[in-house]
């Protein structure tokens, strides 16, 4: 079983909570971006079952998959290319 610090925890239970109230918009960059760059896989999950978009960017470009690339997160750059993320 795979089990998740406190502070994660806390972190999923949050955009639990949220993401029914922003999924609408569908255009998480920074969200995907930073749950990329700081190896949340599981946030990532979570926005992907909410159906956001894998190749959404941050105003200025940046995507989740190339942070997650970029920081080796390889987990997550595997699963957001098996979403459809592109870039």
């Amino acid at each position: 079983m795979n089990e998740l610090s406190f502070h994660n925890r806390i972190l999923v239970g949050a955009m639990a909570l949220i993401l029914p109230a922003i999924a609408s918009a569908k255009d998480l960059g920074y969200e995907f971006r930073t749950a990329a760059m700081n190896g949340h896989l599981d946030v990532v999950k979570i926005l992907l079952e909410h159906e956001a978009d894998p190749n959404a960017v941050t105003e200025k470009g940046a995507s989740a998959l190339a942070v997650a690339r970029q920081k080796g997160h390889d987990k997550i750059a595997e699963l957001l290319e098996r979403a459809g993320a592109t870039r």
